[in-house]
């Protein structure tokens, strides 16, 4: 039996959810609960496509782009790598650790944000999540 993580309902920043709405435009991901310094591992075998930066103005805030399959791309947001880009990874293989997010918007719930692509277009991680553990059974 496979759980999903919690996802980040409302604080005083708004939704975590995909869709949500933001300043601009919608949010592209969803966001699950995490403590700071969370060991995050991967729920997928997959490869390291990139490391780079959540925000322009600071480095403190990364990223990983994972690919999944010819069509899909994963980004984990507020995860201190400790893969590098062309690591093959395993279920269970460590990422990372989650990054205090807090620090940078107070009173937001600690949280990674997760994202999913597919051939360009962003899907509901949740609803996609769900269904990948589904065919694990």
């Amino acid at each position: 039996m496979y759980l999903l993580p919690m996802r980040r309902t409302f604080d005083r920043y708004g939704s975590g959810a995909f869709g949500a709405g933001r300043v601009d435009k919608k949010h592209q991901g969803q966001d699950y609960l995490a403590y700071p310094s969370q060991p995050m591992a991967s729920l997928f075998d997959c490869k390291v496509e990139r490391i780079g930066q959540t925000y322009s103005d600071t480095k403190e805030y990364r990223l990983v782009v994972l690919r999944y399959d010819r069509q899909t791309v994963l980004k984990c947001m507020y995860v201190d790598p400790i893969v590098k880009p062309g690591d093959v990874l395993s279920v269970g293989d460590k990422i990372g650790y989650v990054q205090n997010i807090s620090k940078r918007y107070p009173g937001m719930m600690n949280h990674y944000h997760f994202e999913v692509i597919i051939e360009g277009v962003y899907v509901d991680p949740h609803i996609w999540l769900t269904e990948y553990l589904k065919r694990l059974k």
